[in-house]
């Protein structure tokens, strides 16, 4: 009982969020061996499963809640624009790659929105949105410290890529995914937000920044 206690405390939770959307993907862009930063990353997602068990976070009823109503309307003029700046910014500055994949490898389009949504987006909605989200609500209980806290350490996790319009696009999508998942609380539907505009920067023709298959 005592241990349980004390994983509910201000600074427990604080020095646990560090440690895995901080700590975690340092690790795995660090020099340690493949084997070991692997390792480390699995024992900290087995964790974060396992918090989320005994929260409850995976009640079919909540985990899977549709609730395309409620934001609907906001994700589809996000997406129109993300659409229409993303294709300009293809055409004047890379015209070559514009639409690439699916005018080359329609084949290769559908399996990556296959392989990307299961493997990508929905470990990490489970994990910054789902777990997040419902996890550190009483140590960020502003509204917009939380979903700043939480789309910077987003964006953080994509160290690995090291681009800057990949920060840009993480941090600004982690503002929009941490506000959709707030409004609808359905990880269904932020995932269907997060793989939509994700398979739109492949479908336009910057997949390569993501580490996406390109065709040759």
């Amino acid at each position: 009982m005592e241990a349980t206690i004390a994983t509910q405390t201000p600074l427990y939770k604080t020095l646990e969020m560090v440690l895995l959307f901080v700590g975690v993907p340092l690790v795995l862009v660090s020099p340690l061996p493949i084997p070991a930063r692997l390792g480390i990353g699995l024992v900290a997602v087995i964790y974060a499963v396992i918090v989320m068990y005994r929260m409850g976070l995976f009640r079919r009823a909540d985990l899977f809640k549709i609730d395309f109503k409620t934001g609907a309307k906001d994700v589809l003029l996000r997406f129109i624009l993300l659409a229409v700046v993303t294709t300009a910014m293809m055409f004047y500055l890379d015209p070559e790659n514009l639409f690439i994949v699916p005018r080359k490898s329609l084949a290769l389009w559908v399996f990556i929105l296959f392989v990307y949504t299961i493997l990508s987006v929905f470990p990490q909605e489970l994990l910054y949105r789902t777990f997040f989200m419902n996890r550190y609500s009483d140590i960020l209980i502003n509204k917009w410290v939380m979903i700043l806290v939480n789309a910077a350490l987003f964006s953080f996790c994509h160290i690995i890529f090291n681009h800057y319009l990949v920060y840009i696009f993480t941090f600004l999508g982690g503002i929009l995914f941490a506000m959709t998942y707030r409004k609808t609380r359905s990880f269904v539907f932020v995932s269907f937000e997060h793989a939509l505009y994700g398979l739109w920067l492949f479908t336009v023709g910057m997949g390569e920044m993501l580490a996406f298959p390109m065709p040759g």
